[in-house]
């Protein structure tokens, strides 16, 4: 399972999806769809949803003629229905993180996140969180909201996470900075070799 998600991910045959259509989810969507993969964007927003969906944008950074190229691509669509991560090979969480009062990361959206997809979650998927936030968040925060049977499996081991810093792509200007420290969590050599590998091939850099 581990070489067919491998081999996927070289032949731009992998289904990516994208959660959260903001600043960095919206660039980074672009730049799969561009690669040549099949994308599917997802928003708890419906007004974002359908404006993609019609051919337009609401970001600056990512001009209309962007959406478009997207949506006429034939390989790209946006959906507030999480039960369509089950297609996914690949599941990428772009949600915010804003800085509290404290000035630490607010992790609701990670968490709700969370909620929401393991109720989804397939065997041999890949998960990759590139919200700012800091270490640990991934093993400690996210990975615990998984730990449920999925098709009468045990829970757990079949699900490759993956936590890395917000992607930056410079053609979007989805350059992403904070002061909150990067997650640095030790990962299988399996999944550190395919997360690095299907965000180049999107033309996307991971500061680690």
């Amino acid at each position: 399972m581990e070489h067919e998600l491998e081999q996927l991910i070289s032949d731009r045959a992998a289904h990516v999806a994208v959660i959260g259509l903001g600043y960095v989810g919206l660039p980074l969507v672009h730049a799969f769809n561009r690669a040549g993969y099949d994308v599917i964007g997802f928003d708890v927003d419906q007004r974002k949803v359908d404006a993609l969906n019609r051919g337009e944008s609401y970001i600056k950074t990512v001009e209309k003629s962007r959406v478009v190229e997207m949506v006429e691509s034939g390989r790209f669509r946006a959906t507030a229905e999480f039960r369509f991560l089950r297609k996914a090979n690949a599941v990428i969480i772009c949600v915010p993180t804003p800085l509290t009062k404290t000035r630490e990361p607010d992790l609701s959206y990670i968490v709700r996140t969370g909620e929401e997809i393991r109720r989804y979650l397939e065997r041999g998927q890949l998960i990759v969180l590139e919200s700012t936030t800091y270490p640990g968040t991934t093993e400690e925060v996210l990975k615990p909201r998984r730990s449920v049977r999925i098709r009468g499996t045990r829970p757990s081991t079949r699900e490759r996470f993956r936590s890395s810093s917000a992607v930056s792509t410079a053609r979007a200007g989805a350059s992403r900075r904070s002061s909150t420290r990067r997650p640095s969590t030790r990962w299988s050599k399996s999944v550190t070799r395919r997360s690095p590998r299907l965000q180049r091939s999107s033309r996307t850099s991971t500061v680690r």
